[in-house]
This record gives structure tokens, sequence and C-alpha cells, in this order.
């Protein structure tokens, strides 16, 4: 996987690449170079040219009102993965003050800071606002939730803005809470139907909550891994879509190296059976090349998901020293 993600999915100017097939090609996408990088920054061995290679071109991608995004649309969410990415590079053995691009990631994590708590502050999950109902990632929804990691990191890695990271995250989880009942998530209010995705980044985003903010954000975050520990099926499968009652497919891989990771961070004996299933289905949808397969019998072999998988088996190995931050 880790061969893939930087051989296949990286262009040589530093773009992560959002799938990779010929046939259908997929797109520079900031948000999945801010997940390799963190993947990266905490890969013992990993190859600090390949790092710094993505690093710089991220960097590059942030706007000056401190966004990153895809189509000419600036996502909150995106911002807040990039930020994260680079955040976890600056506390890495791969970083080194005096490399020439290093005061450039500086000022782009500045950037995406004060944007992030920005748009968060004006309830602004993207701009310009969507013109039609907006699609769960461009609503102000469930999956935001994620954006406690890169806020506290933030303050973890600079030592800085706690005051702003603190009231952002507890505006986040004050708002976003009613979208939740018994651990699952719908998309955004007014909605019935859960987009699995986003509701594992609205656990991922609990896990990383401060109690002193919310003392009942890793509950509800143990919720959810029980919610998709009900849902997953014999083969390890989990839905894209669910209404309370039902899943609908496809059945992608994102989600269950997702619940991997939740299950394991969670209560790794409890979920042992289900982590168990989950890995069997991400070896099913490994491609040979060594990336995942969005869903069984996809050409696109999916780079997020890659990054995911690459974290959840490590975690589910018992073999903390590797990624011990959640991506």
């Amino acid at each position: 996987m880790l061969t893939w993600l930087g051989e296949a999915a990286t262009r040589g100017d530093g773009a992560v690449l959002s799938w990779v097939n010929p046939e259908h090609p997929g797109y520079a996408y900031p948000e999945a170079a801010g997940l390799l990088l963190a993947l990266l920054a905490q890969e013992p061995g990993a190859e600090a040219a390949l790092a710094r290679r993505i690093a710089a071109r991220l960097a590059a991608d942030v706007d000056e009102r401190g966004a990153v995004g895809r189509g000419g649309i600036a996502y909150l969410f995106d911002s807040g993965i990039a930020l994260h990415g680079l955040l976890l590079l600056r506390s890495s053995a791969l970083w080194d003050s005096s490399w020439g691009a290093a005061e450039a990631i500086d000022g782009a994590c500045e950037r995406l800071f004060a944007g992030i708590v920005g748009a968060i502050d004006r309830r602004e999950p993207l701009r310009p606002a969507p013109s039609a109902p907006p699609r769960w990632s461009e609503a102000w929804g469930c999956h935001l939730l994620k954006l406690a990691l890169p806020l506290r990191a933030h303050v973890r890695v600079l030592g800085r803005g706690q005051a702003l990271a603190d009231a952002a995250i507890d505006r986040l989880t004050r708002e976003l809470a009613e979208l939740a009942e018994g651990g699952r998530h719908v998309t955004h209010a007014g909605a019935q139907t859960t987009y699995v995705h986003a509701c594992c980044y609205a656990a991922e985003g609990l896990l990383a909550v401060d109690p002193a903010i919310d003392p009942g954000a890793r509950g509800r975050a143990a919720e959810t891994a029980a919610w998709l520990a009900s849902i997953q099926g014999e083969d390890g499968r989990l839905p894209a879509w669910h209404d309370g009652e039902r899943g609908e497919g496809p059945f992608p891989a994102d989600v269950v190296a997702q619940s991997v990771r939740i299950w394991c961070a969670v209560d790794r004996r409890r979920f042992a059976p289900a982590i168990d299933r989950g890995l069997a289905r991400l070896g099913a949808l490994q491609a040979p090349s060594g990336g995942l397969r969005y869903t069984a019998g996809s050409a696109d072999i999916n780079t997020w998901a890659t990054v995911f998988a690459a974290q959840a088996l490590a975690w589910a190995s018992g073999d903390e020293g590797r990624a011990p931050w959640l991506i």
C-alpha cells in the first residue's frame, strides 16, 4: 500500500490523485494529499523527499483566505485535512526548518488555521455557497466534527491558538450533536439518511475532542462504533448509505477501513470479530498494485481508502508505534 501511494498515487509535482485508473483518471486532490502526508509523517522510514514534495505542493494550493478545494470551490473540511497533514509533518522527524519550503508551509498552516476558525464562526462549510440543495460534503454536517483533529493538532504542534480552537470545537460539538441518535449520524439537519463515510468522520472527530470541552464526546464515538458493527455484513462489508433500518450500496472500501480504526480506538477486544471481518474485506479489495479498489470490481484504485487501510492494518495488528495519531 505504501509503495503504491508513493509511486502511483503521487505525481512528480507533489500532487496526490484521488484515484488511479488509466480509463477513468483521477484528479489532483488536496484532501488526499493531506491524508497521505499525515500517514507518511508517522511512518518509520518514510521517504523525506516524497513527504516534502507533497507538502510543498499542498502549501502552494492554500489560497489567501486559508482554504483548499477543487473545481473552484473551497471546502472547510478539505482545508482541515490539509492542515492536519502539514502539522503532522511539522512535528515529525522528517521536518527540517532549514528546508527551502519550510517558511511557506508555516505560512500555509497559519492561513489554514485562521480560515478554518473563521469558516466555523460563519457556519460556512464551503464557498461560494451551493446554488442547489447541498450534497453531504457541502453541508454544515456531521463530517465537520473531524475538524477537532487539526484544531487540536495546531495547538499541540505550534503551541498557540488554544482559545480559538477550543471555541470552534465547542461550537461544532454543540451544533452537530443533534444529528446523532443511537450512534447513527444523519448527514445534516433535516436529513433522514446517513452517509456512513461521513458518520465515520464524525466518530473520528469525537475521539479527538478534549473531555474538558465535551465530556460525552468519546461515549458518543463508542455508540457509533457499536452501530457500525451492527450494520456490518458477515463478509465484512458496510453500506454507503443507511436509513436506520436498512443499508444501501455500494459497499465501499473507505468505510470499512475507517470502521476498523474506530473499533480499534474504542475497544479492540469488544470489536475483535468486526475487526477481523473488516480486515478480510480490505484484503479482498486490494488490487495487485497494492492500492484498494473503491468497491469490488471497480478499476478505480482509491487513494484515501488506501491511506485509511494502511493505518487500520497497523492498528489492528497492535503496532501502535506506526501512525499513532488518527489520520
